[in-house]
């Protein structure tokens, strides 16, 4: 492949990652600041500074990720791998919305649950295609089992 072109499309991918922890960053702005705090948090919910730079390393990994699947598979195969990668980027996003926006735990928690299994079987798919790509997901998909964990305890708590 040519080099530029691989330079063009890892940019793209970890600018499309980043930028969905952007604007997901806006969505909740509001109610991170107004209606979160007053909910009842597990006792191992980290601080809230501690989310953004975990998210900020996540979203650049899951970039590197998809671009060594896209990199290291044949067009005709990467489709399916494409697809699963980008709806679980769209279920990431839209949890803020459900969660924080709406201040919706119980839509956020659907939505996280249907995000652990798409990101689980794009891991999966993306094993097949380069384990490079399967091995940079998984980081994301540990810190979502814990996500999912809190969601869930909000769920319960309140």
């Amino acid at each position: 492949m040519d080099k530029n072109k691989d330079m063009r499309a890892l940019i793209i991918f970890i600018s499309l990652c980043i930028l969905t922890g952007v604007i997901s960053s806006f969505i909740m702005s509001d109610g991170l600041d107004r209606w979160y705090p007053n909910l009842i948090k597990s006792p191992l919910n980290p601080p809230d500074w501690f989310f953004a730079p975990v998210w900020s390393v996540l979203y650049i990994m899951m970039g590197l990720s998809v671009w060594f699947a896209w990199k290291e598979s044949e067009k005709e195969t990467f489709r399916v791998a494409g697809v699963l990668f980008f709806t679980q980027l769209i279920l990431n996003g839209l949890w803020s919305f459900l969660f924080f926006y709406l201040e919706n735990p119980l839509a956020g928690f659907i939505d996280i649950l249907c995000l652990d299994l798409i990101l689980f079987i794009t891991i999966a798919v993306f094993y097949r295609l380069s384990s490079k790509a399967a091995w940079l997901l998984s980081p994301y998909g540990v810190w979502l089992l814990f996500a999912t964990y809190l969601n869930g305890y909000i769920v319960y708590a309140n």
